[in-house]
């Protein structure tokens, strides 16, 4: 859609996107965020993605707050491409600039024909892929939805499930820090949303 297309570019170095939302580039090290300590392009063999991708480093400010509150010492996040021609035009915008409109408009609308002609005779995909690592121990959490529209959707209606249920103090909230985990789960489990899931400790 033209607004993916545009909230993928807003994700790269040269878009100039509001800080407000995130920062590109950026990682969680040692209790703060870091400017500038990631690098996007492409990558071949990048575990649950197969064949070649173009990873792009994107700390949102949810993240920083996830890595606060568990006490992490780092935290990586890169959104992930795959697709020949997405690739080939993101590589390309990286280095253009986007914080002119006519220039961010063009690079939104070649990115749609790149990902359509990519995505010819295949199967879309949204998959969430984490990892956690501490001294002696790894696990790899994999999540595969049919789309992240529809996921996204489903959140909102659930938060709005809690707070008529009376299960939300009142106030101004982040989701994540006032619904059941454990409820939101299993719910979304059965909401037929997820088409994969794979967890392993490895």
């Amino acid at each position: 859609t033209p607004a993916a297309a545009a909230d993928l570019l807003l994700s790269l170095p040269s878009a100039g996107g509001s800080a407000e939302h995130g920062e590109s580039l950026a990682a969680w090290r040692a209790g703060a965020r870091r400017s500038g300590a990631l690098r996007a392009g492409s990558v071949t063999g990048l575990d649950h993605f197969p064949g070649t991708v173009f990873r792009q480093p994107f700390l949102t400010v949810e993240a920083d707050r996830l890595a606060a509150r568990l006490g992490l010492s780092e935290l990586d996040w890169y959104n992930v491409y795959p697709g020949d021609r997405v690739r080939a035009v993101l590589a390309g915008a990286v280095g253009a600039d986007l914080s002119d409109p006519e220039v961010f408009a063009a690079a939104a609308s070649r990115l749609r024909t790149a990902a359509e002609v990519d995505l010819a005779g295949r199967t879309p995909y949204y998959r969430l892929a984490f990892r956690m690592s501490t001294a002696g121990d790894r696990r790899d959490l994999v999540v595969e939805l049919a789309d992240s529209y529809r996921t996204t959707g489903w959140m909102g209606a659930q938060a709005v499930r809690a707070v008529l249920a009376g299960q939300v103090p009142s106030g101004v909230h982040f989701a994540a820090d006032v619904l059941d985990p454990a409820a939101t789960v299993t719910a979304l489990h059965r909401s037929g949303l997820i088409s994969d899931t794979e967890d392993g400790a490895l």
